[in-house]
Order: structure tokens, then C-alpha cells, then sequence
């Protein structure tokens, strides 16, 4: 069996960022997700797992994100549950990361914001304005969870690019 499943949950996403492979595919309406019955076929399909990497498009576009992470849990037992977002809904990421470290207690819940620069460069690369006090609201509404849930852990990935490359230094010291 595999060690590791990287699935794309949907391929919607609230950005159009300038590094993305999957621009052209972004909000395309012909593009379908597998439901969360689907999901729950593939997870006791594939059985134990060591990691699963939810992605997207942006993974909380999808309002079961919760559910997906529940089902891989329930059937794939995995050690790392882990899934990247670009972090522009505080709140629903807040809620949604309490219930999943509360409901995958033996699970390392790994959340991943994207961050590409400081605010200027990160709002360029992103075209996303505001989008740099979004992310930064989110990766401390997660962290807050982190003192509860023991499980729960936060974390940054920088895609390094010729529009950043002056800033990344500067952008790991802030981080």
C-alpha cells in the first residue's frame, strides 16, 4: 500500500495566484470533486496510511473539509493528516482545525498556510489584497488550538520564485 495520498479536494479556489500550476483548471465548473461517500470508499479502500495531504485549489472552499479528514481517520488510521491552505478564512479555519484535532486524537494535524512574501509581495504574488492580515489572522486562530489539542500542529510553506527571492530571508526572520 502507499505510505503517503496527496489528494486534491477541489480544485476551486478564492485566489489566482501567479505560481500556480493549476491556474487554468481554477473554478472550472466541468471539474468535479468525489463526494464525501466517495472519500470514505477510497480511505477503506487504501486502508493504513501513513500520511494523508489534503490540497486544492484552496481546501476550505469545501464546507465537508472536516468530514474528509474524519473519514481518512476513521478508515486509514494515518499518522500525519496534513493539508495546505492559502489561510483567507480565519474563522472557518479556526473552527474547522479545533474539530479536526479534536476528532483525530491519535493523528498529527498538520496545518500549512502559505505565505510568499511580506505584506506588499505576498498581496502581488497572490492577487489577493488583504490577503496578508487574512493568513496571519489565521495562523493564530489555529495556534490557539494548539495549547488544547496536543495533535494540532501549525506551519508555513514559501514557494521560493524570482518575485520573491529578495524577500525570503527577510519573510523567515518575520515568520
Amino acid at each position: 500500500m502507499p505510505l503517503q495520498l496527496v489528494l486534491f479536494v477541489t480544485s476551486r479556489c478564492n485566489m489566482r495566484c501567479d505560481h500556480c500550476f493549476y491556474l487554468d483548471e481554477i473554478n472550472d465548473s466541468s471539474r468535479t470533486e468525489l463526494s464525501i461517500e466517495q472519500i470514505e470508499t477510497l480511505a477503506k479502500e487504501l486502508g493504513g496510511l501513513h500520511w494523508i495531504a489534503l490540497s486544492g485549489g484552496e481546501p476550505y472552499v469545501r464546507t465537508d473539509l472536516v468530514e474528509i479528514f474524519q473519514a481518512f481517520y476513521k478508515h486509514s488510521r494515518p499518522n500525519i493528516m496534513s493539508h495546505v491552505t492559502n489561510g483567507f478564512y480565519p474563522d472557518r479555519i479556526s473552527v474547522a482545525t479545533e474539530k479536526m484535532a479534536a476528532s483525530c486524537p491519535n493523528s498529527k494535524v498538520l496545518v500549512i498556510f502559505s505565505l510568499d512574501g511580506l505584506q506588499e509581495t505576498h498581496e502581488r504574488i497572490r492577487n489577493s489584497p488583504g490577503s496578508f492580515d487574512r493568513v496571519k489572522e489565521s495562523i493564530q486562530s489555529a495556534k490557539k488550538h494548539q495549547s488544547r489539542y496536543p495533535n494540532l500542529e501549525t506551519g508555513v510553506v514559501i514557494t521560493a520564485q524570482d518575485n520573491n527571492r529578495e524577500e525570503l530571508i527577510p519573510l523567515i526572520e518575520y515568520i
